[in-house]
């Protein structure tokens, strides 16, 4: 069990990887999501440890760290979570879907800065 514990941190911290690698390739170390486009949905555990549905609004990276934020869906207030502590930015599935927004995400900003800029991208 110890091995396949390993290998679930090991892809974890890859996939987190990868989160940052891509935020930073673009000078960034933090974006927030528009909130109509396809959302990615956590559960984030208050500090008495009852769930709450969330669906992400932004990532902050740095070299250490990482933070989820994202509005809690009764509410609407906004939750972080930080990893590795928080199940919000522990979860491998839901840190997929969160790389996969960030594409989407600088996709759409880079498609529509080329538009407005008549084919030259200005980040």
């Amino acid at each position: 069990m110890k091995e396949l514990t390993k290998k679930v941190e090991a892809l974890r911290q890859e996939i987190i990887g990868a989160i940052r690698n891509k935020l930073h390739s673009y000078g960034l170390n933090e974006i927030r999501f528009n909130e109509e486009e396809d959302p990615v949905w956590i559960v984030w555990f208050s500090d008495l440890g009852d769930p709450y549905e969330c669906m992400v609004t932004g990532l902050r990276v740095t070299d250490s760290s990482f933070s989820v934020f994202a509005k809690e869906k009764s509410s609407g207030d906004e939750v972080v979570c930080h990893s590795p502590l928080d199940l919000g930015a522990r979860n491998i599935d839901w840190l997929l879907e969160m790389y996969e927004a960030i594409q989407r995400e600088l996709q759409a900003a880079k498609s529509q800065s080329t538009t407005e800029t008549s084919g030259r991208v200005e980040w």
